[in-house]
Order: structure tokens, then C-alpha cells, then sequence
């Protein structure tokens, strides 16, 4: 059961910086119906009191599991630029996966 202090909290998904462990991130966001204030890399995590940090394991199936949907449901091509978008470490692009992927599903 979760606390009342947990409730509402708000929530950094902490992944390892692989492409599978963001990925692995994302399908855990949309099959937990959270939306994360942020999707980081441990590597540029740090602690905060306002924040509840959910630290992901990266899974590759489940991360091949959401490469097939977003191919399937969207495009191979869209699945390439995520991957290139990935590449170019651009600040905060993970969030920018989840509302990219999102709007397709909706």
C-alpha cells in the first residue's frame, strides 16, 4: 500500500542512459499511467526532496516490445528519429519521446 506521503508524488524515472533503458522507461510510463516530470539518465540524476525518484531496470524486452508498437502504430521512420534524436543528447529529449509517442496512441 502506498503511503499518503507518496500520493501525488511527483516523478523522475531514473534510467541507465542506454537507448533500451529509456525505452524501457517509456513503456513503464504508459503502462503505469504516469507521466514523469522527468525521464533522466543516472548519470545527470540528482537527489531532491520534492521529487520521487522511480529507478528503472532496463528490460530489453520490453523495450524491443515498444519498438515494435511504435513501428507498428506509427512508423519505422518515426522509430528512426527517435533513435537519432536519442543520439544527439539533446536536454531533456526523453520527455519529448513520451508526449511524441503519446500523441499517437490517443
Amino acid at each position: 500500500m502506498k503511503s499518503k506521503l507518496n500520493q501525488g508524488a511527483k516523478k523522475v524515472y531514473v534510467y541507465d542512459g542506454s537507448y533500451q533503458g529509456l525505452l524501457t522507461a517509456l513503456y513503464w510510463s504508459f503502462k503505469l499511467k504516469e507521466i514523469p516530470i522527468k525521464i533522466i539518465p543516472e548519470s545527470k540524476f540528482k537527489d531532491d526532496l520534492f521529487y520521487q525518484k522511480r529507478k528503472i531496470k532496463t528490460d530489453n524486452e520490453k523495450a524491443e516490445f515498444l519498438s515494435e508498437q511504435i513501428k507498428k502504430y506509427i512508423s519505422k521512420k518515426a522509430l528512426h528519429n527517435v533513435f537519432r534524436a536519442y543520439l544527439s543528447e539533446t536536454k531533456k529529449i526523453e520527455l519529448t519521446f513520451r508526449t511524441f509517442v503519446r500523441s499517437y496512441s490517443s
